[in-house]
């Protein structure tokens, strides 16, 4: 395969370097690797001397140390030997466009104007594109993902061998692709020269030339095809059964199931549903974790479906659990009763793609798409062969959030779809799916499309319905996120650049102009876009006019820092930029009223347009009346009272300051009892964590269901977990004298951590509430850690969590710090994880604009915002990150918190209150080993005996 394809010889090539800036970094360490008919043949490897201190960040990465680099040669010594060594070459790196700048700063040496002319691979694109399934493309999380066994990350021999034998696996990857798929790749990338096309013209020759269109290989990867409708027919004589001959002693899955433990408490929860939803209550219902709460919802579901011929809406927070609740309990659940049960999992429209769109993009690729659009789309056209769904979540490859602009021309829009325009794809993805969605007993959904229909009737779910809200405790942040109004430079650019220069809406303005043109409206399209310039035009001049009446300086030392400040009154915070605000609002105004006659004119015309076109437009209106109201109220509007009003500044390169102004309600109770609950009778909101002191008042108040004009009856219940607590955890509280606001005190964690896993040889997770301190335990870590079998995993801002779970999963002694993504929605049962450690309290941040304006509103009240909002968050919260711990009743492990406070403040108690178990005091790591040796971890105590 490889003397077929042109690859039984190349070369891999990998550099250490002082940064990632490739103008003024500095190489450290270089390695190439020669393979010859497929196996490493022969190596150049040589540390560097850059001239100038390493730092400090780029040691604790590689190991080398200013000490390994003294008296080593200096860069302009070695070019020609790596030159010499790399010749003309194939050249493959894991991401390649990194270690290339750097060989051409190396060519550059020997002669200005020299540049590698080799051809190249890399296997970070290459990773993305035929493993588009994987969560992680890092070197390293690939390497796994094909079982190549690796040496030391970050090391310039090592990590090239293992791109070496990496790029091996992919290479047959790819060559196992059809004939259409490659010469799809291919058509997007004719107009451009991008890493690794070369080896797909290789496979398509190859191919054709065998009369092959199956692939020259057979994949070894198995991608998984899911499908968003699960339709069962049942045995034909389903009857409702009720909870107790289902999860009971004599009950279904007792019989069908070997090993199936009934659990009372499980009973209990599913006849409270069956009953909410047959007469009508709302349930508020805390189900400790281990119950098997979804198994016992979605039972009384399925017979509230068959009973009233109602369906019943599920709504999840985290994709994990909705992903858990289609794919695994409901079948689980349906087949086991031999039920007759349609279900459809459901998600917002800019979650699918447009297989019509898509073709337009490809067809017209060469005057729409860069380098780096094509090749951040290399991957959506693998995975779009085989997905049946059309969600993008399945294609981890393809990155919505780099790849943005470039999704926004994919994912499915009004006029497509569900219109003519999709007629040869049946609708593509959404269509199927919304009209599977009208005929299910079951739709899974997530908050965020349940708040959407609710807030904008836009007629996805059902007109009635039953509702389920899972992972309850997030229900009101979600309403609030979906209900933030934002207005600022990017979100008009975003809109009036479709009428003025983005190359992805190039074919819409063609078609635009020339359909005015034919209905008569020959200066509309001219007129539309002198109104989107002057729109944008003005935006931009009330911001910088904004910033400079604050005085708003950036910071030239950090990138990408952000800023809320909270502001109350509009016309106080824009005083002296009124006539600046009365330009743009007429601007605005203007460019809708033009949208908008363009809009009519279309529609009412005799024109054959389709519907994609007029849609188009239609969404572009939308999207123009939303950013109004934005503007409206972030800048214009009295303040209503219920309602959070702040300006977001952000730091960017080329130190420049950007401003977004935000609008948020205050309370969303009243919308989520008026929009959801008051129009829901048969609703259940469950989670492990709704009560706060033993008690619902807290969430009751904060989801509305406080409102004595509620009509329905209203039913709170808890349902504890079967977990043994006191058999399968220990808890522990720090008595440490240094406070968490010291400085002193994140090397006195990192020293507890150290001391901890020296002696327990178990993975261990610490949570955190802030970046800084995060890193500030990190730095004191790393410098002890690196050289044992302990190893450290560390979050950062743009850290994948899946990729971090992965390496946390591979290593028996991994140490976790994580922040607030880590915090809930962790599953690692067994030994997986049997170690947490709160590093401080969560406590919201209370200059947050949202916590300090709902601070302030109870202290109006006459309440203590402090013990009355903030403190019961914090032990919701607090109560979620105990949850990591013990998964199953097998696990067992140890639960520390290392924040004194629960010691010294009198609010304290409540926190250690909340836990299942009583928490022992410490002082010393010995402690703690001393009492887990006699009940947990035995084998702790035979050694120190040894």
């Amino acid at each position: 395969l490889l003397s077929l394809l042109g690859l039984n010889d190349f070369v891999v090539i990998d550099f250490e370097t002082t940064g990632l800036d490739t103008a003024k970094s500095r190489i450290i360490e270089i390695a190439a690797v020669r393979f010859s008919d497929g196996e490493a043949t022969g190596s150049y490897q040589q540390l560097i001397d850059p001239g100038e201190p390493i730092p400090r960040e780029i040691i604790e990465l590689t190991n080398i140390s200013d000490e390994m680099v003294a008296g080593q040669p200096a860069i302009e010594d070695e070019a020609q030997t790596l030159i010499d060594f790399v010749g003309a070459s194939p050249l493959v790196a894991h991401n390649i466009r990194f270690d290339l700048a750097f060989l051409n700063n190396v060519h550059e040496l020997l002669g200005a104007g020299r540049k590698a002319a080799n051809p190249l691979y890399d296997t970070l694109s290459l990773g993305r594109t035929v493993a588009f399934h994987h969560n992680g493309f890092s070197l390293g999380a690939l390497c796994d993902h094909f079982g190549i066994k690796q040496a030391s990350a970050h090391r310039a021999y090592d990590d090239a061998l293992n791109t070496g034998h990496l790029f091996l696996h992919l290479v047959e990857e790819c060559a196992s692709l059809p004939l259409p798929v490659i010469q799809t790749l291919l058509a997007v990338q004719s107009h451009i020269e991008i890493p690794n096309k070369a080896l797909y013209i290789a496979i398509a020759n190859a191919m054709t030339s065998a009369g092959q269109v199956k692939g020259l290989t057979v994949s070894k990867i198995k991608r998984p095809v899911r499908s968003a409708v699960y339709e069962f027919e049942g045995a034909g004589n389903f009857e409702p059964v009720p909870p107790q001959k289902y999860f009971g002693e004599e009950g279904v899955l007792k019989t069908a199931w070997p090993g199936f433990e009934p659990r009372p408490v499980q009973i209990e929860f599913a006849e409270a549903v069956a009953t909410a939803m047959q007469d009508n209550e709302i349930l508020i219902a805390e189900a400790g974790t281990g119950l098997g709460k979804s198994m016992a919802y979605v039972l009384p579901a399925i017979s509230q479906t068959w009973i009233n011929e109602t369906p019943v809406v599920v709504s999840c927070q985290t994709k994990h659990l909705q992903e858990q609740l289609f794919y695994q309990e409901i079948p689980r659940v349906v087949e086991s009763l031999e039920a007759p049960v349609k279900a459809v999992l459901l998600k917002g429209r800019s979650n699918y793609l447009c297989r019509t769109r898509l073709e337009t993009l490809i067809n017209n690729a060469a005057r729409l798409l860069g380098p780096e659009d094509c090749e951040q789309l290399l991957p959506l056209l693998v995975w779009e062969q085989v997905t049946r769904t059309g969600d993008i979540d399945e294609c981890p490859g393809f990155t919505t959030r780099w790849s943005a602009r470039l999704w926004a021309m994919l994912r499915s829009e009004r006029g497509y779809c569900l219109g003519k325009a999709c007629g040869r794809y049946n609708g593509c993805f959404l269509g199927p799916v919304r009209r599977a969605a009208k005929s299910a007993g079951l739709l899974v959904v997530n908050h965020a499309l349940l708040i959407a229909d609710s807030a904008d009737d836009i007629g996805l779910l059902p007109e009635h319905y039953n509702l389920v809200v899972d992972e309850a405790h997030n229900l009101a942040k979600v309403a609030t996120d979906q209900l933030t109004l934002e207005f600022g430079e990017n979100a008009v650019r975003n809109l009036t650049e479709n009428y003025l220069g983005s190359r992805y809406r190039r074919i819409f303005r063609n078609q635009l102009r020339d359909a005015l043109s034919i209905t008569h409206n020959d200066n509309l399209y001219g007129d539309i876009q002198s109104a989107a310039r002057v729109a944008h035009g003005n935006t931009v001049a009330f911001m910088e006019a904004y910033g400079a009446m604050l005085q708003i300086a950036p910071d030239p030392d950090r990138n990408y820092s952000t800023q809320l400040v909270r502001y109350v009154d509009p016309k106080i915070e824009f005083r002296g930029l009124e006539e600046a605000l009365e330009v743009l609002a007429g601007a605005l105004t203007e460019f809708i009223a033009l949208l908008r006659k363009a809009h009519e004119a279309l529609s009412n015309s005799d024109l054959s347009l389709g519907d994609s076109l007029i849609n188009e437009l239609g969404s572009d209106l939308d999207n123009a009346l939303m950013l109004e109201t934005a503007f409206r109220r972030t800048a214009r509007e009295a303040p209503t009272g219920n309602e959070v009003l702040w300006r977001e500044q952000r730091t960017v390169p080329a130190a420049e300051v950007k401003i977004v102004l935000r609008c948020a309600p205050l309370d969303v109770g009243d919308f989520l009892s008026e929009r959801i609950f008051e129009r829901r009778p048969g609703t259940v909101m469950c989670s492990a964590t709704l009560q706060v002191n033993g008690s619902f008042d807290y969430y009751r108040r904060e989801v509305g269901l406080s409102r004595p004009d509620f009509r329905w009856p209203l039913r709170e219940m808890e349902f504890p977990s079967p977990f043994l607590y006191e058999e399968q955890c220990l808890i522990f509280n720090w008595e440490t004298g240094t406070d968490v606001t010291s400085p002193e005190y994140a090397p006195a964690l990192a020293e507890l951590i150290y001391e901890l896993t020296d002696q327990v040889e178990r993975r261990l997770l610490v949570l955190f509430t802030s970046y800084a301190q995060l890193r500030a335990v990190h730095e004191s870590l790393y410098h002890r850690l690196h050289r044992s079998d302990r190893l450290l995993i560390t979050q950062y801002a743009r850290s994948s969590r899946g990729s971090l779970l992965h390496a946390f999963r591979e290593h028996k002694r991994s140490i976790l710090l994580g922040t607030a993504s880590f915090w809930e929605g962790v599953d690692l049962p067994g030994d997986l994880l049997e170690m947490v450690i709160v590093a401080r309290l969560p406590f919201a941040n209370p200059k947050d604009p949202i916590i300090e304006a709902k601070a302030e509103k109870i202290e109006e009240r006459g309440g203590n915002a402090f013990m009355d909002f903030q403190v019961p968050e914090a032990i919701t919260r607090f109560r979620q990150g105990f949850g990591r711990l013990i998964r199953t009743t097998y696990d067992e492990g140890l639960f520390i918190v290392a924040d004194s406070r629960v010691q010294r403040r009198r609010y304290g108690q409540l926190f250690l209150d909340a836990l299942p178990v009583e928490s022992t005091p410490f002082r010393y790591v010995d402690r703690i080993v001393n009492l887990a040796s006699k009940t947990l971890f035995h084998e702790i105590g035979a050694a120190n005996n040894e």
